[in-house]
């Protein structure tokens, strides 16, 4: 399926711009549509840069699950569970977010035989520049671990989102 933005200008109305953006529908247990990869993640050592994983999830489904400022009610609601839909809306409304968990299907990065150390894991958003937005600056964020055996603690955050 083809993805096209729709974009919202101070007055009430909006304006649709084609994207490269795809979707595909995802029969992975919590069965909707899905962009495909709109994030990326990776492991990276910090003792030597090397990078030592990659994120395994590989769609990702907008929707208004966070409220992160807003003072309007959700528009955006879900994904489309119709696996034969011609058309699906889905997106974020300004003021809110969409947060997934680490319990999350497909949210990991394989950390098996992995030496205990120092890492950062960062995470981007459309890399790709597929969609219009006022301001990328904050389309990455990252944190610094420490690994031990089984065990994961968070050393420092990277920048995070601001609520409106």
């Amino acid at each position: 399926m083809t993805v096209t933005q729709r974009i919202y200008n101070d007055a009430g109305g909006y304006r649709d711009v084609a994207t490269t953006a795809q979707m595909f529908f995802a029969g992975d247990g919590h069965t909707h549509w899905h962009l495909l990869d709109l994030e990326s993640y990776e492991l990276i050592r910090l003792d030597n840069g090397r990078k030592v994983g990659t994120g395994a999830k590989e769609g990702f489904c907008f929707f208004d699950n966070y409220r992160f400022g807003s003072t309007h009610d959700a528009f955006y609601k879900n994904c489309g569970r119709n696996p034969d839909a011609l058309q699906v809306r889905m997106g974020l409304s300004r003021g809110w977010g969409d947060r997934y968990g680490a319990g999350t299907i497909g949210q990991y990065i394989d950390i098996t035989n992995l030496t205990s150390g120092r890492y950062k894991l960062r995470a981007t958003a459309d890399a790709d520049n597929w969609f219009s937005e006022t301001n990328n600056s904050n389309n990455f964020t990252w944190v610094d671990i420490q690994i031990s055996g089984n065990s994961v603690k968070v050393i420092r955050q990277g920048p995070a989102a601001q609520p409106i």
